[in-house]
């Protein structure tokens, strides 16, 4: 059947009596992909999943049961559908993963969050993945994730995500102290390239202090947001998400500290690849200063900077300053992608 699979995507589901789990060595040893093992029994026995498997993601309801992974064997491992409860669970192998070993925790939150007792631990992970799915509200996923960074060295990680990979994104605001305190303790500025914040409200006073501690960042990517309060208004004409307001990350005042001026250190010396979401609430001439400075004249054997531009359809860049950006493009100065996308796409809810 599946024995010659090398790239599989297999879904488990046993509701009643699981067979064999031999069952998934014999029918795909070649298996290298396997997203979920679904059942109602424990799940211990590690010897009969498929050998050639690389990719295991496990569902929090199998904490503690399965907190024992085939570490030798897999490059990425995924914790989803993570209640407070099984964060320990979560936690308690990643010490154990090998420098290049993905992780990816994504959080599902139906309980409340209590009081997390997390131990120090350290782990040579290399990307870290944060799904920031909630139904309980941002204030709790935003105290999740601030415990996690709390008790975290991570002395090899060179990428740190967090976007939904299931389902949308709620609000969720920055740890700023606790993101510092672990920088600074996993020495993030000798290693940390990459950097994606598009899924989490973080002000651009902020922002400019994490990048200030991450001075071999190489690629980031932020958003503007739509931040929408949830409205218990019952009527059925009004809107429940009426309640809403623009949070500006990208700024004059981030765009003027990411400009290359004599003189002048900026943040982010390093930036090759640069992601905004943008509400374009910004002065668009400090924003043409800032891409000016970043170019890098032809012929060169640097590798121009990488612009990747989302804004609400409807919205531009000012004539004078598009045609600018679009003569840089010409002349392969930079690289600039310019997409229009709805407002849907920039909004976070807060229930």
């Amino acid at each position: 059947m599946l024995r010659a699979v090398e790239n599989a995507h297999v879904l488990l589901g046993f509701l009643g009596s699981p067979p064999p789990l031999g069952w998934c060595k014999g029918k795909a040893p070649m298996a290298r992909d396997t997203q979920n093992f679904y059942h109602r029994r424990h799940i211990t026995n590690n010897q009969h999943l498929p050998p050639r498997l690389r990719n295991l993601e496990i569902p929090g309801f199998l904490l503690p049961s399965f907190i024992h992974p085939p570490l030798g064997q897999l490059g990425c491992i995924g914790y989803v559908n993570l209640n407070a409860s099984d964060i320990l669970g979560a936690l308690e192998p990643i010490s154990r993963m090998a420098p290049e070993t993905e992780l990816r925790l994504g959080f599902f939150l139906t309980e409340p969050i209590g009081i997390l007792a997390l131990p120090p631990t350290s782990s040579n992970v290399c990307p870290l993945s944060m799904e920031l799915a909630d139904f309980l509200g941002g204030e709790d996923l935003t105290e999740i994730v601030e415990c996690v960074f709390a008790n975290l060295t991570l002395p090899h990680l060179r990428e740190l995500s967090f976007r939904p990979e299931s389902f949308p994104s709620s609000q969720a605001y920055w740890p700023h102290t606790a993101f510092l305190d672990l920088a600074a303790r996993s020495s993030f500025n000798n290693q940390l390239w990459s950097l994606h914040l598009t899924d989490v409200v973080i002000t651009d006073t902020e922002l400019i202090a994490c990048l200030l501690a991450l001075p071999v960042l190489e690629a980031l990517s932020i958003s503007d947001h739509l931040l929408s309060q949830w409205d218990d208004n019952e009527s059925s004409d009004v809107d429940p998400f009426e309640y809403e307001f623009e949070h500006h990350l990208i700024t004059d005042a981030l765009l003027t500290r990411l400009t290359l001026k004599p003189n002048f250190s900026p943040i982010v010396p390093r930036l090759r690849i640069l992601e905004l979401r943008t509400l374009l609430q910004f002065d668009h001439t400090v924003f043409l200063e800032f891409l000016v400075s970043r170019r890098v004249e032809q012929p060169s054997a640097l590798i121009p900077l990488l612009l990747d531009m989302y804004f609400p359809s409807g919205r531009d860049l000012e004539l004078a300053v598009a045609e600018r950006v679009r003569e840089l493009r010409i002349r392969k100065e930079v690289t600039v992608l310019l997409t229009g996308v709805k407002e849907e796409g920039f909004k976070f809810y807060q229930y």
